[in-house]
């Protein structure tokens, strides 16, 4: 009899402790972080580029870079959030970091650059912040409307649309740059889901 009661005893006890770590379970203590995907955009130039990283927690990076022949270096970041309501992107700016890559021993030492930190100024560091999402051919654009260069200058004479419908059409204007990626998306956006300003320009 209480060799009996002893089994049933630990029987309870070994069910209660089942108990609670399947209720430690559910209750997401032991969630694994959500996984963090990101849609790359870029730009590549001869020893430069650009590069704009959307990534699903609705942050994003913007990354301009710059190479010498003889070695040495820049990089400059801007990072912030970004909200996005169909096809149309915005950036929203926080803060910027630059990194200046040299070493007059060994120009080709990337190893150990100067970095310096600071708030997103607008008035010194311009970057586009609206884009419109279109997928061509197999390829996927972010195009603006703002007449902004994509390496950090004041102000461009056209504007991603105008280049790339440019391009499109064959002429011999000036292509200029826009952001390109590839067609990864769940969903497609075509011509017709521009604004109608820009759609006409692809016709």
């Amino acid at each position: 009899m209480k060799k009996a009661f002893t089994i049933i005893s630990m029987l309870i006890l070994l069910q209660s402790c089942q108990e609670d770590i399947h209720t430690e379970f559910l209750s997401g203590d032991n969630k694994q972080p959500p996984k963090v995907d990101t849609l790359i955009y870029r730009i590549k130039g001869f020893n430069s580029g650009v590069t704009l990283a959307l990534l699903s927690d609705s942050t994003f990076f913007y990354k301009v870079e710059g190479w010498g022949c003889m070695g040495g270096g820049s990089e400059k970041y801007t990072f912030g959030s970004y909200t996005q309501h169909k096809n149309k992107i915005v950036l929203l700016p926080e803060r910027s970091k630059e990194l200046s890559y040299w070493n007059e021993e060994n120009p080709f030492d990337y190893s150990n650059p100067e970095m310096i930190e600071y708030p997103f100024m607008e008035d010194t560091i311009r970057i586009k912040t609206e884009f419109f999402r279109v997928d061509i051919h197999g390829i996927s654009y972010l195009l603006s409307g703002e007449f902004k260069d994509e390496y950090y200058s004041e102000q461009s004479e056209s504007n991603d649309f105008q280049e790339l419908a440019s391009h499109l059409k064959g002429k011999d204007e000036p292509y200029g740059h826009y952001l390109t990626g590839k067609k990864t998306h769940s969903n497609m956006f075509t011509i017709d889901d521009l604004p109608e300003q820009w759609k006409t320009m692809f016709r």
